[in-house]
């Protein structure tokens, strides 16, 4: 799998660059700039710095970050219980950065269909829901407010696969002062019988006062989780069913079946098996973008990693929740996780033994 998630990913990067996008480096997980004990999504560096930090900004860019990383804290309470909810996971962005009124955003959708079709999703699998209205802070915002993002998606796909909202739902914004938000679209994939939502789009217009304040400083951004976007290329209804997650699922299984568990017994243990997934996963990539060093770390960056103490620790409560007693399981699990990643992280194992003493202590 390894290799063919190298060549998809290679292929967006190239797609893109082709289409004009220049590619920048992903910031990592632990960024010390933002004060909140979670690290927002890829891309929002960017973002941030052109809305709210540049009272000047140049004429339209367009950038890339393939792949970036993310972790969440307010998806916590949802892992294992949700089939589409990860606390740690991977992201692909691109976007335009520049004064709002230069900003295409026409163009912005007409460019992630393409990149969508050319991946091989299907057109008529797709639903759209975009901004009908909203009342957010005191402000009162309406369709019109991004109409382009509507009409120029039902020229793609359809009347009836556009949905506008009521509501805060396609209204993007952190109550955080100076932070940035907008207004935008979420793009969903059909799956058997379901929608999975599989990435966003938000035309960044306002910043976050008190209330919601417009600004002429601007950026669309369009993003879509790779795990998700793994969910619709792998046909699976499950996030942690998709081959960079299952394999982590699969080796707590054999533990249990070396232990004398039937499989119908197994099955009932899917919550659990998931959370040490995600744990494990999470874990790894905190103490990788740490370079190791979980001593050295800023006041903001040791907010992130204390926020997610105990939901991080819940690898080992898990395993003895399952009865799995055996003290290598944990280095099992963590060399297995390395081994999925070490292609595309390959300083991960330099790491191994500080993540080991994380988890264990």
């Amino acid at each position: 799998m390894n290799t063919e998630l190298n060549k998809l990913l290679e292929n967006i990067r190239g797609n893109l660059q082709q289409r004009g996008f220049s590619s920048l480096e992903s910031p990592g997980l632990l960024q010390p700039k933002f004060s909140y004990p979670f690290s927002p999504s890829a891309g929002h560096h960017v973002i941030d710095e052109i809305v709210v930090s540049n009272p000047n900004p140049q004429s339209v860019s367009k950038f890339a970050v393939i792949p970036d990383r993310s972790i969440r804290m307010y998806d916590v309470d949802k892992i294992g219980i949700s089939k589409r909810h990860l606390s740690f996971f991977e992201t692909l962005v691109f976007g335009y950065a520049g004064a709002s009124e230069e900003l295409p955003k026409d163009e912005a959708c007409e460019e992630l269909f393409r990149l969508y079709t050319a991946l091989g999703l299907e057109p008529d699998r797709l639903l759209i829901t975009s901004l009908g209205s909203a009342n957010a802070e005191g402000t009162q915002i309406n369709a019109d407010e991004d109409d382009i993002f509507h009409s120029t998606w039902v020229k793609l796909l359809g009347q009836d696969k556009v949905k506008p909202t009521r509501g805060r739902r396609n209204l993007f914004y952190a109550r955080v002062i100076g932070n940035p938000g907008g207004t935008g679209c979420e793009l969903y994939y059909q799956i058997g019988d379901t929608y999975v939502e599989i990435g966003s789009q938000v035309n960044y217009k306002f910043k976050f006062t008190g209330g919601l304040e417009r600004t002429r400083n601007a950026a669309i951004l369009q993003g879509f989780g790779l795990e998700r976007l793994l969910m619709a290329l792998e046909e699976k209804d499950n996030i942690s069913d998709v081959s960079l997650i299952s394999p982590i699922k699969e080796l707590v299984r054999d533990y249990l079946r070396n232990s004398g568990e039937d499989e119908e017994t197994i099955n009932l243990y899917e919550e659990s098996l998931v959370k040490i997934a995600d744990s494990t996963r999470a874990i790894l990539f905190i103490v990788h973008d740490a370079d190791g060093n979980l001593k050295q770390l800023s006041r903001s960056q040791r907010k992130i990693l204390n926020g997610f103490k105990k939901t991080l620790n819940s690898e080992k409560s898990e395993l003895n929740y399952l009865g799995i007693y055996d003290p290598q399981i944990i280095p099992d699990l963590v060399d297995l996780t390395i081994d999925i990643f070490k292609e595309r992280y390959p300083n991960m194992i330099q790491t191994r033994g500080v993540a080991l003493q994380y988890i264990t202590s």
